[in-house]
C-alpha cells in the first residue's frame, strides 16, 4: 500500500511488478478456462407445416400470423435475440400484408442478421417421394423470392421433419450453396450409434458418381424442441428472477450432456416446435432469464447465447476440426423398435399421381410461354403477358406447396388432402389455359416483320371460342382425372379434327398416342396429308361385373403413331370415313375370357403378346403376366405376377405394419379377361371383381409392334424415339385394413439384393429377414432387379412415387393402394380412410444392353412428361386449318443423355429476353456431354451466359468461392445398412468454351441466357460476336490474357453485375477461411460473364480488398490508442512512485 508522500521501497516495486504478472496470467487461465467450456448456442425457432392438420390457410390465419407478429415485436426490443425461419410459403403471406414501415423494419432485421431464413425454401420438401425437378423448382420459387426482397441467400439447409432422409438431399443441396445442412429423423438406432461415437456432425456424400458435392451435416441430438421442462407454451412455468438460479443450474446439466454428444466445442440448440412461440414474449422472457442465470454461475459447465444457424456453422468451422463422411440414405425412418415409416411411400396413391401430370403440365406451359414470349413483338395483339406469367407463377407455387413433407406423403388429414387437391387441379387448369393461349402464337405462322398474323391468333386472343385450341390432354390420360378423357367428336363424313400434338421434351418424339372416338370408321392423316398408321380398340363400361354374353362396346380408342420434333409440336387430322377408305384404322380383333368360379382358370391355354423385341405371356390361370422374353437377345424372365393385400395390424398413413409376413392372395369371384390384337398393338386387360360384383382391380397389358416397331430406327442413337417397353396399367382399390401389392416371383439370381432410387441413382438394398415393412424403400423413378449370373436387369419404372419391396430372394413387389381405419398414432389423429379408384402405371423393360440405365432413365421420362393434345373444331380439309404448320424451335434435339431439366421466364421483363436453362445429365455410367447453349435455339441468339447455383440465386462462380470447406478424417460411418463407397475420383472433362456446357454424368447446370429473336437465322453463325472467349475479351480491353485462362475464375462478374451487388446487398458479407484455395472445377463451361474495364483506368479494387484495408486501417488505430494509454500509465506510475 502506498504511503501519501513517501517513495516506494524496491521490494514493494518488485512485489508490485510480480502481482501484475500474476493478474495477468490468472487472467489468461481463466479466459482459456472459459474458451474450454462447450459453447451452446440457442437457436429459437417454430416448425410451420403448410397443411397437416388444418389447411394451409387456415394455419396461417390461426397461428402463423400470431407467430410473426410476436417474434417481429421481440427482435425489435433488444439486438440481442434471434430466430431462424424457413417456410417461404407462409412468410410471403405475414409480409406482403404488412405496411411500409414494417417491410422496412423486417428487413432490417435480415440485414442486421437477427431474423435469419434457413433453407428458404418454399415449403420443406420430403425426401422420399419428391422428383428432382420439384425439389429443385420448389427450392428455386423461395431463394428468388428471398432475393428479389431482401437480397440475400440461406446458409443452412433445413430438414428437420421428413420422415427419413434421401442421399439425393446433399447432392441437389451442395450445388445450391449451402455450407450445412440440419436432419432430425433417421433410424433410431443409427442415430444411437452416431450419439455413441460422437459422429452427430459429418460429410455427407450423397452420390456415387458425384465426388464433389458433398455436404457437411448436423444431425439433431434428439428432435427440434425445446429440452424437456423448457418449453414454456406447453405448461411449463415461465423463469422469473426468483426460480432463475434454481431453473438455470438445471437448464445448464441439461445442456452440459447434450454437449457430451458432440466432437465439437460449439453445440446447437433448437428451441421450438410445431407451431411454437404464438406466445413469443414469455419464451424469450424466459430465455433471457435462462442465459443470463447459467453465464452468470461460475459453477456452470457451459456457456449460452441466443445465435442463428449462420453464426453456429461460422463458429463450429472457426474449429479447424476433421469429421467423419457417410455414404448411404436414412430409409426407411423407425422411431421404435418395430415400427417402420414405410406406409407413406404408398400412401393415397391419387394425390402422388396428380403430382406428376400437374408437374407435367405446369413444365409445358413454362416452356411454351418462354418460347412465345420471345415473339412477343410478333403478336402485338396479344395483351395478356402479365396475366399468364402471373398464372405460371401460381401454378408453380401451388405444384410447389404440395411438396411440404405433410403433403404429397398423404399424412394429412383427409380435409386437409382435398385442399391439396384443390390447389394440383387449380395448378393443371392455369397451366392448360396459358398452354392454350401460347401454342397459337407460335403455330401461326407470323413473319419476322409481324406480317401475316393468322386469323386465329387474333380469335383465340379474343377469346372466341371457336378458335380456341381444346384441352391439354396426357396422350396416357389417367383414368382418376376426368379431364384427360377426350373425345374427338368425328361424326360428319367429310370434316377433319386437327389434333395439336405437343413435345416437352427436348428429343424428337416419334410414339403411339391415342384419342377416344365415338365410331371406329376413321382416318388419320399428317399435316401434308398422308396417312398415317391407325387401329381403333373398343372400349367397355366394366366398372361393375357384367354376364358373360353382355360386352357391348361403350367407346373406342383410336392410337396412331406421331412425330413430334424436340420441344416443338405436330398436327394431325382425324375424319370419320368409310372402312375401305384409304389410310382407314384398322379395327382390332379381340377375344373374351370368362371366369365366374374361384379356382378355374380364366383360359385354357397362355395368351402371347408379342412384338419384334418383346415377347409377354400372360397366364392362363389368373390372366396376368407369366412371364417376359427380350427377343433380341433370346432370354426369358419368370415373374409368375401376383396380386396380393397385407391384412393390416396396427397400420396407418405412415406406419407399415401387417400383421402377418405373408399377404394373402387376391381371389376374385369374378374375373374376365380381354385379349386384343391388331397391326399396331396388342393387349390385354384383366378384370376382376368380388361378390358384390365391385372391381378390385384391373390391369391392362400393352405392346407396339409392326409399325410401332419400325420407331426403332437406327437414329435411335441419336435420341430420336421412345424405347420398346412393355406397358402395365393397374387400377386398383384396397379393402378396408388391407394394403394392396403386385409380386413377380422371378427366377432371377438375384442374391438376395433389390435396387430402388431415389430420383436420380439407384441405390442397393438388402433383403432382411422379419418384418415386410423393414424391406420397402421409396421410389420415385425406377426400382430394379438384377441377375448376378446372367447379367440380365428387370427393370420397373413407375408414373409416380411409391413403396417397392422385396421379402425374399428372386422377389420384387410395390404397394398399389392402402385403406386404413385406423390412426398409428404418430399425430395425424384419423386412419387414412381411402376409397379413391387409383392408377398405378409401370413400364417395363428386361436386358442387358450397356445403356440400359440411360434407356430407363428416358423412358421414364417420357413417361412422366408424355406428349400433350389439344383439339380443335372441324375444318372443310387439312390446310384450312391456320395453326398446322409444324413448330421446332430447337436448333437440334440435346444429346441423348442430356435432359432440359428446366426452361422457364427469368424474371417478368417486358420482351421476354431473359430465361432459366437447366441441363441434366442422366446417364451415371456414361460420358460428359458437351451442349452448345449458343447455337441451342433455331430463330434465337444467345447473346449473355452466365451459369447460376441450382436454385438460380447465386452465381455460380461467387458460390464456389464463397462456400466453407470442411476437412475429413478419411473415415466412413459404417451404419447396419449396406452403403455405397465413397467416390475420389475426380472426373476429367474436355475444356469449355464461352457457350458451351460441359456436363459430367449426373450434373445438373443452371443458367441464365438473354435471348435475341434471329427470324429464322441460325443462332450459331451470330454467336461469336456476343459470346467471345475470356482470353479475347481481355486483350480487346488491354488486360495481360493471363487473367483470364482457358478455364474461368470463379466468382467472375461484369460490372453492372457488381454495381447491383453494391446497391442490393442487405447483408454484409462474412471473412470466410477456406483450408486451400478453390479447386477450379474442369467441368465449369466459360459461361460466366467477364468484368470490362477502359483501357485508360485501372481496373476498381476488389470488394474483399477493400475489406481488408478498412479492417487493417481499425487494426491500426486500435493499436495506437492502446499505445497511448499504455504510456500515459506508465508515466502516471512514475510520477506516483517518485
Amino acid at each position: 500500500v502506498e504511503r501519501r508522500g513517501a517513495p516506494m521501497p524496491r521490494t514493494a516495486l518488485l512485489w508490485s511488478s510480480s502481482s501484475l504478472v500474476v493478474v495477468v496470467v490468472c487472467a489468461v487461465a481463466a479466459a482459456a478456462a472459459a474458451s474450454s467450456k462447450p459453447h451452446v448456442h440457442i437457436i429459437p425457432h417454430t416448425h410451420c407445416d403448410p397443411g397437416w392438420l388444418d389447411t394451409y390457410h387456415g394455419y396461417y390465419d390461426r397461428a402463423v400470423r400470431i407467430i410473426l407478429n410476436g417474434v417481429f415485436a421481440q427482435l425489435k426490443s433488444s439486438p440481442a435475440k434471434r430466430f431462424v425461419w424457413a417456410e417461404i410459403s407462409f412468410f410471403k403471406l405475414w409480409y406482403e400484408a404488412l405496411g411500409k414501415e414494417d417491410r422496412t423494419a423486417v428487413k432490417k432485421l435480415v440485414a442486421d442478421g437477427q431474423l435469419e431464413f434457413v433453407s428458404g425454401g418454399w415449403v420443406q420438401n420430403d425426401e422420399a417421394t419428391c422428383t428432382v425437378e420439384n425439389i429443385v423448382d420448389q427450392m428455386t420459387t423461395g431463394h428468388m423470392y428471398l432475393k428479389e426482397n431482401f437480397g440475400v441467400h440461406p446458409r443452412v439447409a433445413w430438414q428437420i421433419d421428413p420422415f427419413g432422409h434421401s442421399s439425393l438431399t446433399p447432392t441437389l443441396y451442395s450445388e445450391m450453396g449451402f455450407d450445412m445442412l440440419v436432419i432430425n429423423r433417421i433410424p433410431i438406432n443409427q442415430k444411437g450409434t452416431l450419439k455413441q461415437h460422437k459422429q452427430l456432425n459429418f460429410v455427407w456424400h450423397g452420390s456415387q458418381t458425384l465426388a464433389n458435392q458433398t455436404l457437411f451435416t448436423h444431425l439433431l441430438y434428439d428432435h427440434y424442441s425445446a429440452p424437456q421442462g423448457f418449453d414454456f407454451e406447453n405448461g411449463v412455468p415461465t423463469v422469473t428472477a426468483g426460480n432463475a438460479k434454481d431453473r438455470g443450474a438445471r437448464f445448464a446439466s441439461v445442456l452440459s450432456n447434450l454437449a457430451s454428444y458432440y466432437s465439437t466445442s460449439h453445440v446447437a440448440i433448437l428451441w421450438g416446435d410445431d407451431f411454437k412461440f404464438q406466445y413469443a414474449s414469455n419464451q424469450f422472457d424466459s430465455m433471457d432469464n435462462l442465459i443470463a442465470a447459467v453465464n452468470s454461475d461460475p459453477s456452470s459447465q457451459v456457456t449460452v447465447s441466443y445465435s442463428t444457424m449462420s453464426e453456429f456453422v461460422d463458429a463450429v468451422h472457426s474449429e479447424k476440426k476433421r469429421f467423419s463422411a457417410y455414404c448411404g440414405d436414412f430409409f426407411p425412418y423407425t422411431d421404435n423398435a418395430d415400427d417402420y415409416w414405410t406406409g407413406y411411400y404408398s400412401t393415397r396413391p391419387v394425390l402422388k399421381a396428380l403430382v406428376r401430370s400437374a408437374t407435367a403440365r405446369q413444365r409445358t406451359a413454362t416452356v411454351l410461354h418462354t418460347l412465345a414470349k420471345l415473339q412477343a413483338l410478333l403478336h402485338p395483339e396479344y395483351e395478356r403477358w402479365a396475366a399468364a406469367y402471373s398464372g405460371l407463377d401460381s401454378a408453380e407455387r401451388l405444384v410447389g406447396l404440395v411438396q411440404h413433407h405433410d403433403a404429397i406423403t398423404g399424412t394429412s388429414k383427409a380435409r386437409v388432402v382435398l385442399d391439396y387437391l384443390e390447389n394440383l387441379k387449380s395448378a393443371k387448369l392455369l397451366s392448360s389455359q396459358i398452354s392454350r393461349e401460347m401454342l397459337p402464337l407460335l403455330l401461326d405462322g407470323t413473319a419476322c416483320d409481324g406480317t401475316a398474323a393468322a386469323a386465329a391468333t387474333a380469335a383465340v386472343a379474343a377469346g372466341t371460342q371457336a378458335q380456341e385450341l381444346a384441352g391439354p390432354w396426357a396422350v396416357d390420360g389417367d383414368v382418376t382425372a376426368s379431364e384427360d378423357r377426350i373425345d374427338a367428336g368425328v361424326d360428319d363424313a367429310g370434316e377433319h379434327f386437327p389434333v395439336v400434338l405437343y413435345n416437352p421434351l427436348a428429343w424428337d418424339r416419334r410414339q403411339a398416342v391415342s384419342v377416344l372416338v365415338r365410331q371406329p370408321s376413321v382416318t388419320v392423316v399428317d399435316a401434308e396429308g398422308r396417312g398415317v398408321p391407325s387401329q381403333v380398340v373398343p372400349l367397355w363400361d366394366l366398372s361393375v361385373a357384367t354376364e358373360e354374353d353382355r360386352h357391348e362396346v361403350d367407346r373406342y380408342r383410336l392410337y396412331f403413331v406421331a412425330e413430334v420434333p424436340a420441344l416443338g409440336a405436330a398436327t394431325y387430322f382425324v375424319r370419320y370415313a368409310d372402312h375401305a377408305a384409304p389410310f382407314a384404322a384398322e379395327y382390332s380383333s379381340y377375344t373374351i375370357y370368362y371366369r365366374k368360379w374361384v379356382g378355374k382358370d380364366v383360359m385354357e391355354q397362355d395368351a402371347v403378346l408379342e412384338s419384334a423385341e418383346y415377347r409377354v405371356t400372360i397366364s392362363h390361370v389368373n390372366g396376368l403376366i407369366a412371364s417376359i422374353a427380350n427377343t433380341d437377345v433370346e432370354h426369358e424372365v419368370k415373374l409368375n405376377q401376383k396380386i396380393m393385400s397385407y391384412q393390416s395390424s396396427r397400420s396407418g398413413a405412415y406406419i407399415f405394419h401387417p400383421a402377418l409376413a405373408v399377404p394373402d392372395l387376391l381371389e376374385p369371384s369374378t374375373t374376365r379377361l380381354h385379349v386384343v390384337r391388331g397391326s399396331l398393338l396388342d393387349e390385354a386387360q384383366v378384370f376382376m371383381y368380388d361378390s358384390n360384383g365391385a372391381l378390385q382391380f384391373q390391369q391392362t397389358v400393352r405392346v407396339w409392334h409392326t409399325d410401332a416397331d419400325q420407331t426403332r430406327r437406327e437414329d435411335d442413337t441419336e435420341g430420336s424415339c421412345v424405347e420398346d417397353h412393355v406397358e402395365v396399367s393397374n387400377v386398383a382399390i384396397a379393402q378396408p385394413n388391407r394394403e394392396l401389392i403386385s409380386r413377380f416371383d422371378t427366377d432371377m439370381t438375384t442374391g438376395n439384393r433389390f435396387y430402388t432410387d431415389n430420383g436420380m441413382e439407384l441405390m442397393q438394398r438388402e433383403v432382411k429377414s422379419g418384418s415386410p415393412a423393414q424391406n420397402y424403400y421409396p421410389v420415385v423413378t425406377e426400382a430394379r432387379l438384377k441377375d448376378t449370373s446372367a447379367g440380365f436387369n428387370l427393370v420397373l419404372l413407375p408414373s409416380h412415387s411409391m413403396g417397392f419391396g422385396s421379402t425374399k430372394d428372386r422377389s420384387i413387389e410395390y404397394m398399389m393402394h392402402r385403406n386404413l381405419r385406423n390412426d398409428d398414432g404418430r399425430g395425424m389423429g384419423e386412419g387414412n380412410n381411402d376409397n379413391d379408384l387409383g392408377e398405378v402405371r409401370v413400364w417395363m423393360t428386361v436386358g442387358d444392353r450397356a445403356d440400359l440405365g440411360l434407356t430407363a432413365k428416358r423412358l421414364s421420362l417420357f413417361l412422366n412428361n408424355p406428349l400433350e393434345l389439344y383439339l380443335h373444331g372441324p375444318v372443310p380439309r387439312p390446310d384450312a386449318f391456320a395453326l398446322r404448320r409444324p413448330f421446332a424451335p430447337l436448333s437440334a434435339p440435346l444429346p441423348r443423355d442430356v435432359h432440359l431439366l428446366s426452361l422457364k421466364p427469368h424474371g417478368s421483363s417486358d420482351d421476354g429476353s431473359s430465361a432459366l436453362l437447366r441441363l441434366q445429365h442422366i446417364d451415371a455410367a456414361g460420358v460428359p456431354s458437351v451442349v452448345h447453349i449458343g447455337s441451342l435455339f433455331a430463330d434465337a441468339e444467345v447473346v449473355h451466359i452466365q451459369r447460376r447455383t441450382l436454385s438460380a440465386a447465386q452465381e455460380y462462380g461467387v458460390m464456389s468461392e464463397n462456400r466453407l470447406l470442411w476437412k475429413e478424417t478419411g473415415d466412413v460411418i459404417a451404419l447396419p445398412q449396406p452403403n455405397y463407397p465413397r467416390s475420389n475420383v475426380a472426373l476429367k472433362l474436355p475444356p469449355a468454351s464461352a457457350d458451351a456446357a460441359v456436363l459430367a454424368p449426373l450434373s445438373i447446370h443452371t443458367y441464365v441466357v438473354s435471348l435475341r429473336l434471329s427470324c429464322g437465322a441460325h443462332a450459331a453463325a451470330a454467336v461469336e460476336e456476343p459470346l467471345q472467349r475470356p482470353r479475347e475479351r481481355a486483350q480487346e480491353n488491354g488486360l495481360p490474357p493471363t487473367l483470364y485462362p482457358d478455364e474461368p475464375r470463379p466468382g467472375e462478374k461484369d460490372a453492372a453485375d457488381i454495381d447491383a451487388d453494391l446497391g442490393n446487398r442487405l447483408v454484409p458479407q462474412r471473412p470466410k477461411t477456406r483450408e486451400v484455395p478453390p479447386p477450379m472445377p474442369a467441368h465449369q463451361p466459360q459461361t460466366e460473364a467477364v468484368t470490362a474495364f477502359p483501357t485508360d483506368a485501372p481496373p476498381p479494387l476488389p470488394l474483399k480488398r477493400i475489406a481488408v484495408y478498412v479492417c487493417a486501417g481499425f487494426a491500426l488505430g486500435a493499436l495506437l490508442v492502446g499505445y497511448r494509454r499504455l504510456n500515459a500509465f506508465l508515466q502516471s506510475r512514475k510520477l506516483r512512485t517518485n
